[in-house]
């Protein structure tokens, strides 16, 4: 019902093929069903128009639409190696399962609702990154309808950039892991990063660890959770004792508070006791907020998720967002029956399919909305 009804399939193939010499340039993949419950992959897809899209994504099996990269030759010869990708949207892939010290199950869902807004603030640390080392201006914000974001950029530069150019953004915006605890990272490295040193990126992690606090300081036992793993790493001989004393304050001093409230009163106990203490806090507070960048999927060769395609796994839209400061956008495809159904903050992502979404609230989602007057995605960004 949905991708028969809603799915914007003409703004979609406008978006990715307004750049593209020729339509059957550009690579499509699709998921589908099996009918064991499996699924499977397509790729190397072209379509012509928006109808043969359209087509495409009603049939009984076909599940999410992923989207690749404008090749130098009709893509049906990729798998013959007469067709190489050229060009593509630089779109960085962020998922709760790479941040270590967040302990995300992919599972439970409800866990990942909560600690989604984590990412979204780390996505704002990475877009003020890009702003500030890259000069980039132009961004379009998903939610991946599950446990992951992604961050495009649009800019015309960096649609042609090489994978050598998009690996060297990436080991610019990047940190190593930690030797000493694997789910920190190598914090020296951002810190000492000439080209990190600004008023906006600072704003971003700051933001980034107040929301980060709210959300992992809520109530007693989480606190006490995250002082555990705090002062958890190996002492030696002798050193044991005053340690767990050292943890025992901080704990003291924390409970019974919540959200930011705790979290000053962790620093300013930490900020008594030795140095390394403090050391330790600010590490942990920068390696939970970090972006943790999955190179690969920067790359020509990777397809991704394409804007208001259903999660197969949660049946949640991968709908736009206006900010990184948005709530999660929890819009079910199969309960989108009008526009009062949806959320007024998400509606900004609704655009494409009814124009003026967020200006009409009261305006029914129906297939009569014209086509033509769809906006084009690039311009929400």
């Amino acid at each position: 019902m949905y991708h028969a009804k809603f799915f914007p399939a003409r703004t979609v193939f406008s978006f990715y093929n307004h750049r593209t010499p020729r339509p059957q340039f550009r690579e499509f993949a699709i998921e589908f069903a099996l009918a064991e419950g499996g699924t499977a992959w397509k790729r190397h897809c072209t379509f012509a128009d928006h109808k043969e899209l359209a087509k495409e994504i009603c049939k009984s099996n076909f599940r999410a639409l992923h989207v690749g990269a404008v090749h130098d030759n009709d893509v049906h010869f990729a798998k013959l190696g007469s067709a190489t990708p050229q060009q593509r949207e630089l779109v960085f892939d962020l998922d709760l399962q790479d941040y270590s010290w967040l302990g995300a199950n992919r599972d439970d869902q409800a866990a990942n609702d909560r600690l989604v807004p984590i990412l979204f603030a780390s996505a704002g640390i990475l877009e003020a990154a890009l702003r500030l080392i890259f000069g980039f201006e132009t961004f379009l914000r998903v939610y991946s309808g599950r446990r992951g974001a992604h961050l495009y950029v649009l800019d015309n530069r960096a649609f042609a950039l090489s994978n050598e150019a998009r690996t060297a953004i990436c080991a610019q915006v990047s940190a190593s892991v930690d030797k000493f605890d694997p789910r920190l990272l190598f914090c020296k490295q951002i810190r000492e990063n000439p080209n990190l040193n600004d008023e906006s990126v600072d704003r971003a992690i700051a933001t980034a660890v107040d929301r980060a606090a709210e959300i992992l300081l809520a109530n007693d036992d989480a606190i006490l959770v995250f002082v555990n793993q705090l002062f958890d790493w190996p002492q030696k001989t002798g050193y044991a004792d005053q340690h767990d004393r050292h943890r025992r304050q901080v704990a003291a001093a924390a409970v019974g508070k919540t959200g930011h409230a705790t979290l000053t009163a962790i620093r300013t106990t930490t900020a008594t006791q030795p140095r390394i203490y403090k050391a330790r806090l600010d590490d942990v507070l920068l390696s939970i907020v970090w972006p943790k960048i999955d190179t690969a999927a920067t790359k020509l060769g990777h397809c991704v998720k394409a804007p208001f395609s259903l999660h197969a796994k949660t049946g949640r839209v991968a709908l736009p967002i206006s900010s990184w400061e948005s709530p999660v956008p929890i819009v079910l495809g199969n309960s989108m029956t009008n526009i009062e159904s949806v959320p007024i903050e998400f509606r900004v992502g609704l655009a494409c399919i009814v124009p003026h979404a967020n200006m009409a609230p009261k305006r029914p989602l129906t297939v009569e909305t014209p086509p033509d007057a769809m906006p084009d995605l690039e311009e929400l960004s």
